[in-house]
């Protein structure tokens, strides 16, 4: 007897053989992969990001803000500024990360990367803050200045 493959498998046969039908005639399989690897591995980053945001919902604004930042820079960057290096072996040669090793990694080190990228931020912040007070200063000495020079013009034209 003749038996009816399942809708789904029949059509993942269909689109199997289709696309192995294009890549004889078309000899595309090599770009078909390429750009597949690609999709996935800005789809895995996707869902690292998303995970990262996932581990903390219960957390000061701020402080929530600055961690997430942190965990995205040292995770998807490979950025090392605050001491604390991603994990070895968490993304593929493709591009694709492990988001199991990414969570353990975070579990494990949220603490410190928040304590250590909070500090940074509260630095930067006054440094900024510093900066701005000091061109406010200057600003307001030139504006003095420049008044003083009115008024003396406007003695020396006399009234």
């Amino acid at each position: 007897m003749f038996k009816k493959p399942e809708p789904a498998k029949r059509i993942t046969e269909q689109r199997k053989q289709v696309r192995d039908e294009a890549f004889s005639h078309f000899l595309i399989e090599a770009k078909y992969y390429e750009r597949l690897n690609q999709w996935r591995a800005e789809r895995s980053a996707l869902d690292l990001k998303r995970v990262i945001k996932a581990l903390f919902p219960d957390m000061e604004t701020q402080l929530r803000s600055c961690t997430i930042s942190s965990f995205k820079k040292i995770l998807l960057e490979g950025d090392a500024t605050l001491g604390i290096a991603p994990p070895n072996g968490f993304k593929d040669a493709h591009g694709i990360y492990d988001i199991d090793v990414a969570r353990n990694f975070i579990v494990k080190t949220w603490d410190e990367v928040s304590r250590v990228a909070w500090a940074q931020n509260l630095a930067r912040a006054r440094e900024h803050m510093v900066s701005k007070a000091a061109k406010e200063a200057l600003k307001k000495k030139k504006e003095e200045e420049e008044e003083e020079e009115e008024k003396k013009m406007m003695m020396e034209m006399g009234p």
